[in-house]
């Protein structure tokens, strides 16, 4: 069941983006690493792959700041984030609105790295964290992603 949940999440998100054309504007990943790092190549062939399918620019951080981790409502002394979805869910905007700001994914890649040192892990993890900040833009809440098993 959690393999079907997994397989129409993506299928759907994925078709959804495209048809919507997201991101319109750049989604940053900033990698810390040296190049040529497990770390580095991963963050790099993601940013690429998502790239050409998604048709936006995506770039990866280090790791959260402590201003965004309070405002988030965590604690920087023990919680982090892998990434966060920074905008208006796209059920919540109106034609009627004025222009928004650029809608951002973030993926933080050193919690990434310390929490799943291995490389698949980290792929994989990687690919739910996309997975999951891309639900917050088509307007879930953490509710109803877990419900999803993500």
């Amino acid at each position: 069941m959690r393999l079907l949940a997994t397989v129409w999440l993506a299928a759907t998100f994925t078709a959804a983006a495209m048809a919507q054309s997201y991101p319109q504007k750049p989604v940053r990943l900033v990698v810390p690493f040296a190049a040529g790092s497990a770390t580095d190549i991963v963050a790099r062939l993601l940013a690429q792959g998502l790239s050409e399918r998604m048709k936006g620019t995506f770039v990866v951080e280090d790791r959260p700041s402590n201003e965004l981790l309070r405002a988030e409502g965590l604690d920087p002394r023990h919680d982090t984030l892998y990434g966060i979805y920074q905008g208006v869910p796209l059920p919540d905007r109106s034609s009627l609105d004025p222009p928004l700001l650029p809608d951002k994914i973030t993926i933080f890649v050193e919690p990434l790295q310390e929490d799943f040192p291995d490389l698949d892990e980290l792929r994989e993890e990687i690919r739910l964290t996309v997975l999951h900040e891309i639900a917050h833009y088509f307007g879930m809440d953490e509710e109803d992603i877990e419900d999803l098993g993500y």
